[in-house]
């Protein structure tokens, strides 16, 4: 017999999903498409990524599945909106110069990780999947950078509070140009396993995080606010950061392409 596919929105996903026999769960947020399903003391997943411009896919035949065997009756399935381990690097689609001796607080969007556990929230962590596909990317020099993702991101002086762009957190970010020279900006290093996520009206937020540059050789401080975004909503706390240490600390977040290795400019 052929099994039904209830289709599970974000929004309802912030609570624990009792998975039942015959039904095939399809779960979207953004590219990401998720089925699972239920069967004889296991439970089964499989994922594509996907633009949805021409509508939800199908579950795809021949599917590739994930099993996972447990004790009977542990059915539960509780999915978290996590940022992901590594750091991503954010290319802005516009770059712009910030002036010496001067700051500004931008916002950019990240695209959210899912975490799948069995259980509620203390469960067992089964899988994380993102929602968007990103590349991977080198920031720093050969000695002493390493390794992240990249996303190419808008940025703006105003925060954009469209609801259909869920599966994208918002990041506030606070620059402070301490340096005797204008700051270009077309490429931050952001250390997103140190912030946390926050429900707040119809997006998903980060709390702020506030880079000082000093100068092209110089590292600079960098601190997490440790709390939600100042603004008339109410927000609750979705995911505590992955890395739980000091709220501030030293670090490169800037770098020109002139600056990456290899280039040879």
């Amino acid at each position: 017999m052929k099994k039904a596919t209830q289709t599970m929105q974000l929004e309802n996903l912030f609570q624990p999903i009792q998975l039942e026999k015959d039904i095939c769960y399809h779960v979207n947020s953004g590219q990401l498409h998720v089925w699972l399903e239920q069967g004889m003391n296991e439970i089964r997943l499989t994922h594509i990524h996907q633009d949805n411009g021409a509508g939800a896919p199908a579950l795809p035949d021949g599917a590739d599945w994930t099993r996972w065997a447990f004790d009977d009756g542990q059915s539960i399935i509780t999915i978290k909106p996590v940022f992901p381990e590594r750091a991503i690097v954010i290319t802005p689609e516009s770059s712009f110069w910030l002036l010496k001796s001067t700051e500004a607080t931008i916002y950019i969007r990240i695209p959210l990780w899912l975490r799948f556990i069995l259980g509620g929230e203390k469960g067992r962590t089964l899988t994380e999947l993102p929602t968007r596909v990103l590349s991977n990317t080198w920031f720093g020099s050969f000695s002493e950078g390493e390794l992240c993702l990249w996303h190419l991101s808008d940025v703006s002086r105003t925060v954009d509070r469209s609801p259909e762009k869920m599966h994208l957190v918002i990041c506030p970010l606070h620059l402070i140009n301490l340096s005797e020279e204008d700051l270009l900006v077309d490429r931050i290093c952001l250390r997103v396993n140190r912030l946390k996520m926050y429900h707040g009206g119809e997006n998903l937020w980060s709390d702020t995080t506030t880079i000082n540059y000093k100068g092209k050789n110089e590292k600079g401080e960098i601190s997490m606010s440790g709390k939600a975004p100042d603004s008339d909503l109410e927000y609750t706390l979705l995911s505590a950061p992955r890395h739980r240490a000091r709220k501030s600390f030293v670090a490169k977040s800037f770098q020109t392409l002139k600056e990456l290795p290899g280039l040879g400019f």
